[in-house]
């Protein structure tokens, strides 16, 4: 897909967010069943951008598409599954990123409803690949008009797609960690920051570890401080341009300009 900037993304793609049951739709999957519906399977009705939901209940058996309807009468994980392939906070947009993957194992399904899947209006074009073919995928993951929330879900999307055991090494895999042919990098916070004293990216990281880690431009630290702690002491004779990015709790910063809370 190419959204409204002309960069690649994955399909179905949104905000999550209820859309008339404030309660019942904090759930992901709510989200996401509402997407496939606009998204992929034709549904205008449901896409709150050209008019207010008057509606009191859109997702309601009577009005599903046929292709959703088939799948919410064959709630089994053998015939289908929605899962959550990962997390992130994207440090361009400020964003929380939650990327899912939709899998649809029923060969009934596709042969039924396989030529009813149709990018909407928010879809400049669309493009299918098979988790098979490996040159094709390595050649997508290596494209520049990727969105780098795109890419991030298409790297969770493709560490946990469906496949063979004699099929698991037939394209690009993260496994978590350093994917070296596509300079992208993803792990545990928490265990990488336990290695370099809490830094995560610098010059010192030995590139064994991650040759994105090793960056001579920026570096970054990671750490969860104990309540009622602080640094002894102030930092001097170091100038440099910090960046502090709070991701739970209260945390006081004191600068020689005055302290921020």
């Amino acid at each position: 897909m190419l959204n409204a900037s002309r960069r690649l993304a994955v399909i179905p793609k949104s905000f999550h967010g209820p859309l008339v049951d404030y309660g019942g739709e904090t759930q992901i999957a709510r989200t996401l069943e509402r997407e496939m519906e606009e998204e992929l399977f034709g549904r205008d009705d449901v896409d709150s951008v050209f008019s207010r939901q008057r509606r009191a209940d859109p997702m309601h058996p009577s009005r599903l598409s046929p292709p959703m309807r088939w799948l919410v009468d064959h709630d089994d994980a053998a015939v289908w599954t929605m899962e959550c392939t990962g997390y992130g906070y994207n440090l361009v947009s400020g964003n929380y990123e939650i990327p899912c993957l939709i899998a649809i194992h029923d060969d009934q399904w596709w042969t039924q409803f396989g030529g009813d899947i149709e990018a909407n209006w928010e879809s400049g074009s669309l493009r299918r690949y098979s988790t098979l073919d490996r040159a094709s995928l390595t050649t997508l993951i290596h494209d520049p008009a990727w969105s780098n929330e795109g890419l991030f879900a298409l790297l969770q999307g493709l560490d946990d797609s469906p496949r063979s055991a004699e099929n698991e090494q037939t394209y690009p895999q993260s496994n978590g960690r350093h994917m070296a042919d596509s300079g992208w990098y993803a792990g545990n916070a928490n265990d990488d920051a336990s290695q370099y004293r809490g830094w995560l990216l610098g010059h010192f990281i030995d590139p064994a570890h991650g040759e994105v880690r090793a960056s001579n431009d920026v570096e970054i630290k990671w750490g969860v401080t104990p309540r009622a702690t602080s640094e002894p002491s102030w930092t001097a004779d170091d100038k440099r341009t910090t960046v502090l990015l709070l991701v739970s709790g209260r945390f006081r910063l004191d600068l020689t300009t005055g302290a921020q809370p």
